[in-house]
């Protein structure tokens, strides 16, 4: 047998009955190791989501062979545009910035792999926690880009277990109201 109870089992398997009806739903797909732009096409025609997460596209592969990495990221982003363009869905690219980074945090300039994810992009965004910043629970978003609007840091108040985010100035102060225990007092906050 199996260390579950009878009643675990039902209200599992109804969960699964929940989920699985559910149009639109979070879909994770983490077998696409070499993925190509017409499978993502493939399968956003399939589940028609509202968004998709690509982590991260340099793992993508191509159609033809570039003797340059950058070449073939050039072609993926550029496709990935059109396909969102297309079917009128954003596309999130993840990407890893270089090691110039690490103590400055991210800046169009260190992006890694090819300036073509920032050239397509119509958005982008970095995160940067130095020490201080996680002794404090805060996380600076660093909208780099946008085609069409502003650009600049917000500080967020971050929950590094669950990766969750809120806005730092009203959870900080909230926190600071409250009794000792201030970082589970604002961890109760997100939920």
């Amino acid at each position: 047998g199996h260390p579950l109870r009878e009643e675990e089992i039902a209200k599992w398997k109804e969960k699964a009955r929940e989920v699985s009806e559910r149009p639109n739903d979070i879909i994770v797909m983490d077998d696409v190791r070499g993925c190509t732009v017409d499978r993502v096409y493939a399968e956003l025609t399939r589940w028609q989501p509202d968004i998709l997460c690509i982590d991260y596209i340099t793992l993508m592969s191509a159609r033809n062979s570039y003797k340059q990495s950058w070449e073939k990221i050039m072609y993926l982003t550029q496709e990935l545009k059109q396909v969102s363009r297309t079917l009128n869905i954003p596309i999130i690219g993840v990407a890893q910035a270089n090691r110039s980074s690490f103590r400055e945090g991210t800046s169009l300039d260190n992006i890694a792999g090819s300036i073509s994810a920032v050239q397509d992009a119509d958005l982008v965004f970095g995160l940067h926690s130095d020490e201080e910043m996680k002794n404090e629970r805060r996380a600076e978003l660093r909208l780099h880009k946008n085609r069409d609007g502003i650009v600049g840091n917000f500080n967020l108040y971050w929950k590094p277990d669950t990766m969750e985010f809120g806005p730092y100035e009203i959870l900080r102060t909230w926190v600071d109201s409250k009794t000792e225990n201030k970082t589970e007092n604002a961890d109760n906050r997100f939920n």
